[in-house]
């Protein structure tokens, strides 16, 4: 009786540890950027406030099933280029990123002309022989 009861609670903590994870909400900058596409696009999700709501969600939906996508409801890659968004949005907001490092010419020197990697053969003297005639058809 005591394994049964330990399976079942193994079970239902695996089931609800997914749920949660499944369920993540994206950052409030992002909801946003995704809320403002689909106001373009013609869906309502309502007010864009960056909150990841019930209206969001359904809209969403509406999206990726107008547009051929599994509808999960959830801002997956596929979701994410359909919606435009898939090159432009950072998970996190720009004041958390670090600053870039400066391009390499502030911090190396510049390599120096030198000779060519090979010699070439010097040009033959004279004008170029006339191209042969095409054959006749």
């Amino acid at each position: 009786m005591k394994r049964i009861l330990w399976v079942m609670l193994t079970v239902a903590g695996v089931w609800l540890l997914s749920s949660i994870q499944a369920n993540a909400q994206p950052p409030p900058h992002v909801t946003a950027k995704v809320q403002e596409r689909l106001i373009e696009f013609g869906y309502n999700p309502g007010r864009v406030d960056g909150v990841w709501g019930r209206r969001t969600s359904r809209e969403l939906i509406r999206f990726q099933l107008d547009n051929r996508l599994p509808a999960t409801g959830e801002l997956d890659p596929p979701t994410m280029q359909v919606l435009g968004l898939a090159h432009g949005i950072r998970p996190y907001p720009p004041s958390q990123y670090p600053e870039p490092p400066p391009p390499p010419s502030q911090y190396r020197e510049p390599i120096p002309p030198g000779p060519p990697p090979f010699d070439a053969p010097p040009p033959i003297p004279g004008p170029r022989p006339p191209y042969p005639p095409p054959p006749p058809y």
